[in-house]
């Protein structure tokens, strides 16, 4: 979720990478999690003393004195790499979110598919003989005011990279954006796609969704990289059943060795390809190993990240040999009760009916007429409260735009040419 306080500029201009070996993953993550996700692939130095804190979960703020960062020469391209998507501060329609594009992504001559004037997904391919559609998000929590570029901080004895400004990281989904272009890199088979708008309501893939189907029913796995943590295959989303357990457990066990394991996983929230549940029969999202995402505590363990390419690298081959069991024409547990969304059988919130919910009850007539679509809050006014629950019941995507759009408007101010940025 955005947030929506308005962020205050770091005094520090000079962006760079900075090593910082004196914290562990142990005070900078969750202790919760930090018991299931640290791994014991290298040895760590246990008998140097820890820095006090009382908040576990963020990092202690040393003071931020500008360093010459090292020279690109010096660092691995890899590295590299991550390091300029992840100190990019890429909230939707913001000059970070066009530098990306512009250093990472046009370089590579994408196809790009737009809605009139409007880029909306970037897709580069490979193979054209693949059923795989590897997906991935260009866009951040950043609001769009924001500096484009932010400080980034690298613990060199535990791989991993946190902020120290209580403003989030990106790796949600930075990381997953690296991934992709690291697989495609490597030459590694399928279609791969950047959207954009997926913190804003899944802009672009709703958007593909509903203007490209015939070309996503070619493909039969809809694999994305946008979920914490180092352990899942995602089986379900918020709108219910995406992939199958059988596809989830086998993508698990090809990706698994002594070091890391991933499993299915029925507990995920919502990214691009729950757009494509009724087109495409497999679509998961596979853990990319950050944690705290939105929020300043976010951090990324950029050894599981390295670990994974690695593996879907060496087993791409048999990825794609995985069976695609799923059905798309049939939608299992729509509308499920989630988050407590729908969880009370007397509320008259399904008197209308919903397209695939689990509910009997037949809608009224009332629910025939087509419901109005609000662009700004004198439309909102001007609706019904019913004529509003049935439009958001119908359109929760399109709702959920027009509110971010609306906080947006009350804590920013409408946007201007100004924010929106002439070019990269």
């Amino acid at each position: 979720m955005r947030r929506t306080t308005r962020i205050i500029r770091s005094t520090v201009t000079h962006c760079h990478w900075q090593p910082d070996p004196h914290h562990t993953k142990d005070t900078i993550m969750n202790p919760l999690k930090t018991i299931k996700t640290i791994k014991t692939i290298k040895t760590i130095n246990t008998t140097k003393a820890k820095p006090k804190t009382t908040k576990p979960m963020l990092v202690s703020a040393p003071t931020l004195t500008p360093v010459v960062p090292p020279e690109r020469s010096e660092r691995p391209a890899d590295m590299q790499m991550l390091y300029d998507i992840l100190t990019l501060k890429r909230g939707h329609g913001s000059i970070g979110e066009q530098k990306l594009v512009a250093q990472q992504l046009t370089p590579r001559n994408p196809s790009v598919i737009r809605d009139r004037a409007t880029d909306m997904a970037y897709v580069i391919t490979t193979d054209p003989q693949s059923d795989v559609l590897w997906c991935c998000h260009i866009d951040t929590v950043h609001a769009m005011a924001d500096d484009a570029r932010q400080v980034v901080q690298f613990d060199t004895a535990t791989m991993v990279a946190y902020k120290n400004d209580n403003q989030p990281l990106g790796a949600d989904d930075g990381a997953g954006v690296w991934l992709l272009l690291q697989l495609i890199d490597a030459g590694v088979p399928g279609t791969y796609v950047f959207f954009r708008g997926e913190e804003r309501g899944c802009i672009g893939s709703r958007y593909v969704a509903r203007t490209q189907a015939d070309w996503l029913k070619t493909f039969s796995k809809a694999i994305a990289f946008d979920r914490r943590d180092t352990c899942s295959v995602i089986t379900h989303q918020s709108t219910g059943r995406c992939c199958s357990d059988a596809f989830a457990t086998d993508m698990g066990k090809l990706l698994s060795d002594a070091h890391y394991t991933l499993t299915p996983d029925d507990t995920g929230v919502y990214t691009d390809t729950a757009q494509f549940t009724s087109l495409i029969s497999e679509c998961t999202n596979i853990s990319v190993g950050y944690y705290n995402e939105h929020s300043g505590s976010e951090m990324l363990d950029m050894e599981y990240l390295l670990w994974l390419r690695d593996r879907l690298i060496e087993q791409a081959d048999l990825i794609h040999q995985v069976p695609s069991t799923r059905d798309p024409s049939k939608q299992e547990d729509m509308y499920r009760p989630w988050g407590g969304f729908g969880t009370s059988p007397a509320s008259d919130w399904w008197e209308y009916g919903t397209v695939g919910n689990t509910y009997d009850s037949a809608p009224s007539k009332k629910a025939k007429a087509k419901p109005q679509h609000p662009e700004c809050a004198e439309d909102v006014c001007n609706m019904r409260y019913r004529e509003l629950v049935r439009w958001i019941e119908k359109e929760p995507d399109l709702a959920a735009e027009l509110m971010y759009q609306l906080a947006e408007d009350l804590v920013y101010g409408p946007p201007t040419g100004d924010d929106l940025g002439t070019g990269v």
